[in-house]
């Protein structure tokens, strides 16, 4: 039975991070929630018994928060959580007065609306906006002054408390965003240079790949070698099989070249059924050998199974590079090889001769009739 490998999980810091905007909700919503309860101590101690109301609102509130975060739902955690933010800083400033610094956290608030993808732009921009009308009018026209209920140090460490909450949140979520941007960036690297279903490199990387291998090699004179693998019949198995059946065996044989070769080889998909792997400090024979290697263990490789009497099996063209040559020329001498070993029966590699070269539209031609 055919079956994908399951990915390893990644339970390291960074992994928790790049788990998506559910985690990050989550996270801040615990934060969220860790500052309202203190909040309701410091005011149960100063006997401000309509704060604490307001603060336990907050507590159930980030609860909910974390819930909707939690059940993958972080949009309309987002939501909710900007709400309270604006409600917490209206009715706490109104209460106690623009000195103890609470309307303060309009500011990341009025970040979070502006860098929410799930507002449309204008409306972002005119909840944004309105956000620091609010702030400026409780700045301006609140008159509610409680400073002489309390120590003036009280006033000031509140006030002071409230200011670098409210900037640390800034801060953080401007990071967010830079590393929201940094991680969209990697993944265009990603899919510019891989292959959706098989995760392997894609064409123009190992080209790229092959360039700077062919530069070493006149460079320091450092062998190496191109195989092209191909899977046999493969159009049946699709045929009799399906196209799911045949998209899992792909991923199953892509995995296992990768876990075949070493670090310092390159496996991409060709084309198709088509492999390319560029083993690197290896000569034509040594690659030959290193080929049949892989084609026994592909013989013993349950998850490239089909049934208990059909297995799967590969030819393989291997050329090395010699000589004044292009990439282009390495890549047509493994097609050529790759037809032979074709011709000879399958299942087999075959190794590039010094025969002269033919176009690259025949190669093309005649591997169509092979396959």
């Amino acid at each position: 039975m055919l079956t994908l490998q399951k990915p390893k999980m990644n339970f390291s810091l960074r992994g928790l991070a790049d788990q998506g905007a559910d985690t990050l909700v989550v996270v801040s919503g615990f934060c969220g929630l860790c500052i309202h309860v203190a909040f309701c101590g410091i005011f149960a101690l100063l006997n401000l018994w309509p704060m604490v109301a307001i603060n336990m609102l907050s507590c159930i509130f980030w609860l909910y928060i974390i819930w909707l975060a939690a059940n993958s739902k972080p949009g309309i955690a987002v939501h909710l959580a900007t709400v309270e933010a604006v409600l917490h800083a209206v009715l706490a400033t109104v209460v106690l007065g623009p000195n103890f610094g609470f309307h303060f956290y309009l500011w990341p608030v009025t970040i979070l609306i502006a860098l929410n993808q799930t507002v449309k732009f204008q409306h972002s921009a005119i909840i944004s906006v309105l956000s620091i009308l609010i702030f400026g009018s409780l700045s301006t026209f609140v008159e509610t002054d409680r400073t002489d209920d309390y120590p003036a140090q009280l006033v000031d460490g509140i006030f002071f408390l409230n200011v670098l909450v409210s900037g640390f949140s800034m801060i953080l979520s401007g990071m967010l965003v830079r590393r929201m941007f940094s991680t969209q960036s990697r993944i265009l690297r990603e899919h510019a240079r891989t292959d959706e279903l098989t995760q392997l490199y894609n064409r123009r990387h190992i080209l790229e790949f092959l360039q700077n291998t062919e530069a070493n090699r006149h460079r320091n004179h450092i062998p190496y070698s191109v195989c092209l693998c191909d899977l046999d019949h493969f159009k049946s198995v699709n045929d009799l099989y399906g196209h799911d059946t045949g998209d899992t065996i792909l991923i199953n044989f892509a995995d296992f070249l990768k876990k075949s070769v070493r670090k310092t080889d390159c496996v991409a998909r060709w084309g198709g059924e088509e492999f390319l792997v560029v083993l690197t400090n290896t000569a034509g024979n040594d690659a030959v050998d290193t080929m049949n290697n892989l084609l026994t263990g592909l013989r013993s490789e349950h998850r490239i199974e089909i049934s208990e009497d059909k297995h799967l099996s590969m030819s393989v063209g291997v050329a090395e590079a010699m000589g004044e040559t292009s990439v282009d020329e390495i890549v047509i001498r493994a097609d050529q090889a790759l037809y032979r070993a074709k011709e000879e029966g399958r299942d087999r590699v075959v190794i590039h001769g010094t025969d002269p070269l033919i176009s690259l539209a025949h190669v093309s031609e005649q591997g169509s009739a092979a396959k």
